[in-house]
């Protein structure tokens, strides 16, 4: 605990000497924390027990805990003639703009980490959206349409045979012409095409759009907490978009053609079932790969 004295009229050694009586030891210092802060002796938070003046002299109690000795202290001191002041004395005011000075401090030092942390933030997003590319996963596509084209030329070639060359009986039709429609084309189509589409463009259109929000929303933050946007921010916004739009764009126009050379190659096959062979064919075209958006 800690005890102050403003405007002395009597020495601080008789000060020391009187509150002996209390079964503290006492020693000197030059400055009394602030309440609210955490003692010297113990680390508990130390809190005003009193403000007391006689009329000339101002008594200041600040202690720990339960304040049991504290309190002590100021109840004997009142009983001695000391009373309440009514308004803090010069060691009390002293004491509440120690508080006030931390607790701006602290809030400087919140807001200051909260700024650093937002922009931060922004930047590793931008980051994030200046590293992204969707170009690899339309190359993946396009190398899939160029092996459905290839797969299509060949079965076309295998057709323009008739239906039962390579020994009779349909076998041409059935073995190979049907084969490459439903075996090669569609398997391009479904097992290439569309699993680079769902697993791989899809997905990441997705995560760049997400992260085009992320940094939206930090750019917001921002202009909400007085502070500049990352340089670049807005022109990698602007360049994810159009790289999304564009990306959607050339995907729909490639699966259009995935599923026009599908449809190709069943009725290739079906064109060739006729005569012995008829309804030899592969049948009805599969449902057609859908539109992203």
């Amino acid at each position: 605990m800690e005890v102050g004295i403003a405007d002395p009229t009597i020495s601080c050694a008789k000060w020391i000497q009187d509150l002996a009586g209390t079964g503290l030891v006492w020693n000197l210092i030059s400055q009394m924390v602030a309440p609210g802060s955490a003692g010297s002796a113990d680390d508990e938070t130390m809190q005003a027990a009193c403000d007391l003046t006689d009329g000339t002299e101002e008594l200041y109690v600040e202690d720990a805990g339960g304040q049991s000795y504290g309190d002590g202290i100021c109840s004997q001191e009142e009983q001695n003639g000391w009373t309440p002041e009514s308004s803090p004395g010069p060691l009390a005011a002293q004491a509440q703009q120690q508080v006030q000075a931390q607790a701006s401090a602290s809030a400087a030092a919140s807001l200051a980490s909260a700024n650093a942390a937002a922009q931060q933030q922004a930047q590793s997003d931008l980051s994030t959206l200046q590293g992204l590319s969707l170009s690899p996963d339309l190359s993946k596509l396009s190398g899939d349409l160029t092996q459905t084209t290839n797969d299509l030329a060949a079965e076309k070639t295998a057709a323009a045979a008739g239906p039962n060359a390579d020994g009779g009986y349909c076998y041409n039709l059935e073995s190979n012409v049907n084969y490459d429609a439903e075996s090669n084309v569609e398997y391009d189509a479904q097992d290439d095409f569309g699993y680079d589409l769902q697993e791989n463009l899809i997905p990441d259109i997705s995560s760049e759009r997400q992260d085009v929000s992320s940094l939206q929303s930090d750019l917001s933050s921002l202009q909400g907490m007085g502070l500049p946007a990352p340089s670049g921010a807005q022109a990698a916004l602007m360049a994810a978009q159009k790289a999304i739009s564009n990306a959607v764009s050339t995907a729909n126009a490639d699966i259009s053609r995935e599923n026009s050379y599908v449809n190709q190659a069943y009725s290739v096959a079906n064109s060739i079932a006729t005569g012995s062979c008829a309804g030899d064919g592969p049948g009805s075209a599969p449902s057609p790969i859908q539109d992203i958006s």
